[in-house]
């Protein structure tokens, strides 16, 4: 007796390249939807920090980028993708060439770096007539110091030009501070893998700190969400992530906002996919800080589903996968259930993690909803000095304001007394 043949599986398949942090929800979300995912790392190794974070066996084929576009490509061929999607900031230029080298629709190759390089993405946007920070590139110690000398407006901002998640941020507030930040980054590996061979100092921006995350869809941007942002300034680094909170779309700010993000993706020809633009409102109105081609990072999705319904990787696979469906929500702002407060953690101690023990106070409060990246047994808990050496993000969701002001005074107040992690001393420097 034969067996009937089996059926070819006809579902679509989409393309994520590097599907870390909140770039590993797009391969979910497009498997509810009915459809297949293939993943592209753009290099043979997954860098460190995103490891934790990657599913490989979320995909249907896993595919290794050495460099070699063309072999790439030819690889992919066989499972006919229709989209290509970046899911981490590492991933973004080579999601545009192989979006390019498929014909399929994209952002294009011509910006690609721009939307990468900090120098070259504040010229551009300063070339389109948005308000744009005062900046400079150098790979010289002097030359550095010299530029930031002659403004004589501190502090001023020395950061590698393509990295993520604040590293190597730092705030300088004299030549001195300037030269040393430089001295300490410059020739080194950043987070994401690249050698800061030349590095970007800024104006220092003063104003209060947004982002907007957006999904755009020919060339059409709808605003998905616009958080808040509290920072904390760090001796010899840069502000560390406080307090995210998220905001009503109504409102003359969120309205300002968002016309100027949508002004920076026209700019950076961002008509495809999603968005994470920082901005700072200032006394002149909104300025770029940064822009990034894809998901922002450090998400709980069930949290912000909570509030909102859905997340910016739902409208993102959405967009590919219900267009009309994702263009219908252009006319209709988003709108909060409940308020979210996104709170990350910081250290002011150090010592080899033995435990957690008081972390059940923080799940015990009225609003928590949940956490993610927290520290556990084994780590090496430093004082908190950027993204990366935060000891974990834990999401605050509740009607009241007030409940969540107070649970957040909570966290705080438990962080000093280093009430939160147990430790045991660190020997020598690890």
């Amino acid at each position: 007796m034969t067996g009937r043949p089996s059926r070819p599986d006809v579902r679509p398949v989409a393309v994520v390249v590097d599907a870390y942090s909140t770039g590993a929800a797009l391969a979910p979300a497009f498997a509810a939807a009915g459809w297949r995912t293939v993943h592209v790392s753009s290099s043979p190794v997954v860098p460190e920090p995103y490891r934790a974070s990657f599913r490989p066996g979320d995909f249907i084929g896993l595919i290794a980028h050495d460099g070699d576009l063309r072999r790439t490509l030819n690889a992919l061929l066989p499972h006919a993708p229709v989209v290509v999607l970046p899911g981490a900031e590492c991933g973004v230029e080579l999601a545009d060439r192989l979006a390019a080298g498929l014909g399929l629709p994209g952002n294009g190759t011509e910006l690609s770096r721009a939307r990468r390089d900090k120098f070259l993405m504040g010229q551009v946007v300063a070339a389109s007539g948005l308000t744009a920070a005062p900046q400079h590139v150098t790979d010289n110690p002097a030359d550095a110091v010299a530029w930031a000398v002659a403004r004589g407006d501190w502090p001023v901002v020395v950061k590698p030009l393509d990295s993520a998640g604040t590293d190597g941020v730092t705030f300088c507030h004299d030549a001195v501070a300037v030269d040393r930040a430089f001295r300490a980054l410059h020739g080194r590996p950043n987070r994401l893998g690249s050698v800061n061979d030349r590095l970007l100092v800024q104006g220092f921006l003063r104003g209060r700190q947004y982002f907007v995350n957006t999904v755009s869809l020919n060339g059409r941007h709808l605003i998905a969400e616009i958080w808040a942002e509290s920072k904390r300034e760090v001796a010899d680094a840069a502000f560390i992530n406080d307090l995210e909170m998220l905001m009503p779309r109504a409102g003359a700010v969120q309205d300002a906002l968002a016309a100027y993000t949508s002004a920076v993706l026209d700019a950076l020809g961002i008509a495809y996919g999603p968005a994470h633009t920082e901005l700072m409102l200032t006394a002149d109105g909104p300025v770029l800080i940064e822009t990034a081609a894809r998901l922002m990072g450090t998400v709980e999705q069930q949290a912000v589903r909570r509030s909102l319904g859905v997340t910016q990787a739902d409208l993102a696979v959405q967009a590919v996968t219900d267009p009309a469906g994702f263009l219908s929500r252009l006319d209709q702002p988003y709108r909060m259930a409940a308020e979210i407060w996104c709170v990350a953690l910081i250290s002011e101690h150090e010592g080899i993690i033995t435990g957690r023990s008081g972390f059940a106070r923080i799940e015990g409060l009225a609003s928590y909803a949940s956490s993610i990246a927290v520290a556990g047994p084994g780590v090496r808990l430093r004082p908190t000095i950027d993204y990366f050496s935060s000891p974990g993000v834990v999401y605050l969701v509740h009607e009241d304001a007030a409940v969540l002001a107070a649970d957040y005074a909570r966290i705080r107040a438990w962080e000093r007394e280093g009430a939160i992690f147990d430790l045991a001393p660190a020997s020598g420097p690890g």
